[in-house]
């Protein structure tokens, strides 16, 4: 049984009867509304527009809907007044010529619908208005119906059904819990993708900037120390570059792969901080690339600047690893405790070995003494000038990369020395 929510009703009413006119004409009207309270208003609407006949001058004789749709016959044959539909099993072609109001004005149309009764092309009519054109219902105006002959329609939509050797593909049913089992399957392994591709990701940015970054740095700080040979100096900066490059070429692998695999709305700090950071790392491969020679005016300016970017990448890559990690437990709802603990026992590794490096040469200096007999209590003064000028020759001798003048001053003059003497 098939219910409508518009239904046609047949109304017909008049004025009031008075002493000059006791038989005032009656008027019917066919209208499209949801309720009989409804139909009466419109029918009073378009007969004070027509005719001047208002609600509290008139009055309504009968009203009638066209119940074919869904009482009994037998029931509907009980009720004389009724608008019946010839051949309700029937698809027949329907032509409604309406009116309806928009923001800009008013305007005419016609449409065609196929359907087994008037009122269900008639809900066609309003579906298809308040979904194409944003008309509301009490914005149309139905102005016509009526049965279109298949030869006179002049909708592609309508006409298309009219061939007689049409065909319509076949539909099978298909296992509803079957469907349901199969979509939740989809759905987790489309989440454990997702999330073997947030690990992926971390996996090569921690690779690349929270330890060959790093590791690159020592390196070329292990090169700057005195004891350093030549030699040794070209491998550990041929180390530093290869480090540096590996370190690239997997920045670049993440990069490719978070633009591939993630949503990149840059709406966390997580993300913007990456972008920052891509952008920062292949500038610091061109300066790398275009090192001047040493002895040239732009050294200088050129080792600042490479020293500066790289230990700011440095940082900042290790920072947006920890972001990352928080990140991975929001979108994975997987705990990354284990491996902040473990990135953080690195990263304080990397810091103790980068500050044990500056006081490798003054541990190694405690434990060589000035005097043979050792003790300042058996230096005379002549003999602490003598070994004082000739520390200072040595010292004057040996090549210096990285100084300090307060400990220069110490280590030449024994001041200290001197003053443990006096007192």
């Amino acid at each position: 049984m098939v219910t409508y929510k518009f239904h046609q009703y047949q109304v017909v009413g008049r004025a009031l009867p008075t002493e000059t006119e006791e038989h005032p004409k009656i008027y019917r009207m066919k209208l499209w509304a949801t309720n009989e309270v409804r139909a009466k208003s419109k029918f009073w609407y378009f007969l004070r527009k027509l005719k001047k006949v208002k609600k509290s001058n008139g009055q309504i004789l009968a009203i009638n809907e066209d119940e074919l749709a869904y009482l009994d016959i037998q029931v509907q044959m009980l009720r004389w007044s009724l608008i019946f539909e010839k051949n309700p099993t029937t698809i027949k072609n329907y032509g409604i010529w309406l009116r309806y109001q928009s923001r800009t004005g008013y305007h005419n149309m016609y449409k065609e619908y196929r359907d087994t009764t008037l009122n269900g092309a008639v809900e066609q009519m309003y579906t298809e208005m308040a979904s194409r054109h944003r008309v509301r219902p009490h914005c149309i105006q139905i102005i016509k119906t009526a049965t279109i002959p298949a030869k006179l329609c002049k909708r592609e939509s309508t006409k298309q059904f009219h061939d007689s050797k049409i065909k319509f593909p076949l539909v099978f049913r298909k296992n509803e819990a079957g469907m349901h089992r199969n979509s939740s399957i989809n759905k987790q392994r489309e989440n454990s993708q997702k999330a073997f591709d947030i690990t992926v990701h971390g996996i090569l940015l921690w690779a690349s900037m929270g330890f060959l970054m790093p590791v690159g740095i020592l390196t070329i700080r292990m090169s700057s120390t005195k004891e350093c040979r030549p030699s040794t100096r070209k491998i550990l900066f041929y180390v530093h570059a290869v480090v540096q490059v590996l370190s690239i070429l997997l920045v670049t692998v993440g990069a490719v792969l978070s633009i591939r695999k993630f949503e990149n709305a840059f709406n966390n700090s997580h993300q913007r901080i990456g972008l920052a950071l891509y952008i920062a790392t292949y500038l610091q491969v061109l300066t790398g690339f275009r090192r001047p020679k040493r002895g040239s005016r732009t050294r200088r300016a050129w080792y600042f600047s490479h020293w500066i970017l790289g230990t700011t990448v440095c940082l900042v890559g290790i920072l947006n690893v920890y972001t990352g990690l928080q990140a991975y437990h929001k979108r994975t709802s997987r705990s990354s405790t284990l491996w902040t603990i473990v990135f953080t026992a690195e990263v304080s590794f990397m810091v103790i070995f980068y500050l044990f490096q500056d006081k490798w040469e003054y541990i190694q200096k405690q434990g060589v003494m000035i005097n043979g007999d050792g003790g300042p209590d058996n230096i005379s003064p002549a003999a602490g000038v003598d070994n004082n000028r000739k520390d200072i020759g040595v010292l004057m001798n040996e090549p210096c990369r990285k100084s300090n003048a307060l400990g220069t001053y110490f280590s030449r003059t024994n001041a200290l020395d001197k003053l443990f003497q006096l007192t």
